[in-house]
């Protein structure tokens, strides 16, 4: 029998974000170094969530055991593991931690949960079926890395949507919607006449987590 991997988990039904798992997002340069490109998913959960009890455990399994000495010596080192309060841009992380978890070398699994209780499938129209806002469970590994600077990393394995979910940022609109109205020889929508939508104005934070 293979030895369990204590540093791999499933997380728990999330809304998942921040989402490139049919292309690679493209890498930026950090610190004067190229990065690669990846695919990612990111996590979040209430700051109260029972999950982060054991994520904090297999974080620190993977710094323990990828750097043991500066680790027992308390060096600083980096966690994958992120406040959202302290996250200027997106207030909505408010109250949650989040982590990324990428991968930039093998193209993660991707699933969708069948609900009649069949084998679950692949996508096949990746624009309308994953996407940020999905909920979804995946599977990832913490790893740590000594290389440059210490820290701990989530690489990212596989993926099962369960469910679709409101959108979260900004979509391409349908192809019914573009072309709604077209009249053949027109060159245009209907009578031709622009229209100017306004956006609306909403009330308060919304939160996409929810």
């Amino acid at each position: 029998m293979s030895e369990v991997d204590q540093q791999r988990f499933t997380t728990p039904e999330f809304r998942a974000f921040w989402v490139f798992l049919d292309k690679q997002k493209t890498g930026r340069e950090w610190r004067g170094q190229p990065r690669p490109d990846i695919w990612q998913v990111a996590f979040a959960a209430p700051k109260d969530h029972p999950f982060w009890e054991e994520f904090d455990a297999k974080v620190e399994l993977a710094a323990e055991n990828a750097f043991e000495s500066e680790y027992n010596d308390g060096e600083e080192w980096r966690s994958p593991k992120k406040d959202g309060d302290e996250d200027e841009k997106y207030d909505w992380l408010d109250g949650h931690y989040y982590f990324v978890a990428e991968e930039a070398e093998r193209k993660p699994h991707v699933w969708i949960l069948n609900e009649d209780g069949g084998e679950n499938y692949k996508p096949t129209d990746w624009r309308e079926e994953i996407y940020s806002g999905i909920q979804a469970v995946m599977t990832a590994r913490c790893g740590g890395y000594s290389k440059g600077s210490l820290g701990v990393k989530v690489f990212l394995h596989n993926v099962l949507k369960v469910a679709d979910g409101e959108r979260i940022g900004p979509s391409a609109p349908s192809g019914e919607a573009d072309f709604e109205g077209f009249v053949r020889g027109s060159g245009s929508k209907g009578s031709g006449k622009k229209k100017v939508r306004r956006k609306k104005k909403t009330a308060g934070k919304r939160d996409p987590l929810a």
